[in-house]
């Protein structure tokens, strides 16, 4: 469980001679020559005392999303809803408790926790990448692309993670050829993220491209033996591209771009081990402008 009681005050970046004005500058002054992984300041009778830095409620949530891997779902849900509580101005208490709940597949948990974020900070960027997501996999295929419009108007651009999301709603609309710059960029913005890639070569299978869901498709099951064997355990024994490819995004449920890589299988969160096949823009793929 995730400590949030608040240290006593001496303990914080605070004391004799702290300037809040210059913090990395007086608290440098305040350690003396200590640096040790045990930092200590002299408190005003001249006793050491330990130095905690604040605790940040968003550091404690991205362990919880990797403990995923390892612990029961609805115990870390549980302690999701517990920061959540704790700290109920902090709108990445709600992202990062929504981006739980699209990799579980509980998209209209996902989506009233985007919601809600934005009701609290109308332009933090990922609370517009979330909401867009929710609604695509909730169906609202047209609200999701709204979302990024949206989102993009309000906040000054596209998030990172914007791209693969908004790219996979054009795809299910029917509009491939329309969805490859996105996914394209999604790529090559994160191409570390499994998601992006399965995205990029099924639009390209639709618009009649193979190569890119061989190579794909190839690199999973020489890389990802575990979700091979959960893919075909699906699908049943296929060499079928496109059954292969719309297997594996239904096995990550809402998972598209994190980089704590997950899928769902036999009710249990997994893992999945993944290098991307290139580093840089993914082969095959024309530029934007070309890309019809």
């Amino acid at each position: 469980a995730v400590d949030a009681t608040p240290l006593p005050a001496a303990t914080y970046w605070s004391g004799p001679g702290f300037d809040a004005h210059d913090p990395a500058l007086a608290l440098a002054g305040l350690l003396g020559a200590n640096r040790s992984r045990w930092p200590t300041v002299r408190d005003a009778t001249g006793r050491l005392v330990r130095v905690r830095a604040p605790f940040v409620p968003l550091h404690a949530m991205r362990p919880l999303q990797a403990s995923l891997y390892v612990r029961d779902v609805d115990a870390v849900r549980a302690e999701v809803a517990d920061l959540r509580a704790r700290f109920p101005d902090d709108p990445t208490m709600m992202t990062y408790g929504a981006e739980i709940d699209l990799w579980l597949g509980r998209y209209a948990e996902g989506l009233a926790a985007a919601e809600e974020a934005l009701r609290r900070c109308h332009t933090q960027k990922w609370a517009w990448v979330g909401l867009g997501a929710s609604r695509m996999f909730c169906g609202d295929l047209e609200g999701a692309l709204a979302a990024y419009a949206e989102g993009a108007d309000v906040t000054g651009g596209d998030g990172p993670s914007a791209y693969v999301y908004r790219g996979e709603a054009l795809w299910r609309l029917g509009r491939a050829r329309e969805a490859l710059p996105d996914l394209s960029e999604a790529c090559r913005r994160k191409p570390t993220r499994v998601g992006g890639w399965v995205l990029w070569a099924r639009a390209h299978l639709d618009v009649g491209r193979t190569d890119p869901s061989a190579k794909v498709l190839g690199h999973l099951r020489a890389t990802c033996p575990g979700l091979w064997v959960d893919l075909l355990a699906l699908t049943g024994p296929t060499q079928d591209p496109g059954t292969l490819l719309d297997g594996v995004l239904s096995l990550m449920r809402g998972n598209r771009s994190s980089a704590l890589p997950t899928y769902v299988a036999d009710g249990t969160v997994r893992g999945i081990t993944w290098t991307p096949p290139v580093r840089r823009s993914p082969p095959g793929s024309p530029p934007p402008a070309t890309a019809a």
